[in-house]
């Protein structure tokens, strides 16, 4: 093998690696990243997190939809059957390192006439799931139509796990996440719908 085809082969890995590591599953999606401008902007782990297109997210009895929302919007959501999930699992890249601190948001509909907390449900988990290690529970939120009805909510989880031997912040870097959307409606006229999901690193 001569040597410009030893180099050849050194870039491809060097420029499929990083690819690789900012995939998120299914559907091998990248991650929304900066989007912006400025000296240290946030930097968004989610792969289609708005959602802008029918990818990116493992679904169970969840639609995605495009129209008017519970605050009169005309866009796109996700929107949860009976006995609904909505899943995506990503990496944090490892050369994140210093990653102790994420936010979580999302917005949330959550319309329902009949107040029926038992049937009409919803629940977010944030693991991480990295192998090799036990899974850990970063954060969790959740509703149900005990309460009253949510139109267009805003969201936020944050996330800053803390060693339990040394009391010490985790660096995230290199960490696999996985984020787990649980919902059920068990009337036609109870709406549970997602949009606007990001976890950031601030």
């Amino acid at each position: 093998m001569n040597t410009r085809r030893i180099a050849s082969l050194l870039l491809f890995f060097v420029l499929l690696v990083p690819t690789i590591a900012f995939a998120n599953e299914p559907d091998g999606c990248p991650q929304t990243g900066t989007g912006r401008v400025g000296p240290i902007p946030p930097y968004d782990y989610i792969a289609n997190g708005g959602p802008y297109y029918d990818g990116c997210w493992t679904k169970s009895f969840t639609d995605y939809v495009i129209d008017y929302d519970s605050c009169s919007s005309f866009r796109n959501y996700w929107e949860f059957n009976y006995a609904a999930t909505l899943t995506q699992s990503l990496v944090i890249p490892a050369s994140h390192t210093g990653t102790t601190h994420l936010t979580f948001n999302y917005e949330l509909d959550f319309d329902d006439p009949n107040h029926d907390g038992a049937w009409n449900r919803f629940t977010v988990y944030i693991r991480d799931t990295t192998p090799g290690a036990a899974v850990l529970l970063l954060g969790t939120n959740t509703y149900n139509g005990a309460y009253p009805s949510l139109y267009c909510s805003k969201r936020k989880i944050v996330i800053a796990p803390v060693d339990p031997t040394t009391r010490l912040p985790v660096d995230l870097a290199g960490h696999s996440i996985t984020i787990s959307f649980v919902g059920s409606r068990a009337y036609s006229n109870t709406h549970i719908r997602l949009k606007n999901v990001m976890l950031l690193r601030q």
